[in-house]
């Protein structure tokens, strides 16, 4: 959007907002956004051959829609981050279940092996 080569004259929405493409969504906010893109075919042209588009995609319907005062800037993902040169997360273990537990999150990304899936699910039916 900020080359001109590739200078749009026209615009879906007056400001675009960007965020993690880790996301978590009420079914009120997918019935509006499916809404929203059925009424405004034009948003999805727009983003369709962009780069990274789910990154703004879906935060910029998130702030434009009526429920946009309720959004918390949490992902609800359990993630240990091996260091900013690693290029992902790291691989979740038996050792880090306890963390798993402690902590507010929802969901939790990368496992290492079916075992430590087992684990964190027995986990969960408990609760």
């Amino acid at each position: 959007m900020r080359t001109k080569l590739f200078k749009r004259k026209k615009f879906p929405v007056s400001e675009f907002y960007g965020g993690s493409s880790w996301f978590s969504l009420t079914g009120k906010m997918i019935t509006w956004m499916m809404d929203y893109i059925k009424k405004n075919p034009e948003y999805i042209k727009f983003f369709k051959h962009g780069i990274c588009s789910d990154e703004v995609f879906f935060s910029t319907l998130a702030k434009i829609s009526p429920f946009s005062k309720n959004i918390a800037n949490r992902s609800l993902r359990f993630m240990i981050w091996n260091g900013t040169t690693s290029g992902g997360p790291k691989e979740l273990g038996k050792d880090d279940i306890e963390k798993m537990k402690k902590s507010e999150c929802l969901f939790a990304r990368k496992f290492v092996d079916m075992d430590t899936i087992k684990m964190v699910e027995r986990f969960v039916w408990r609760l």
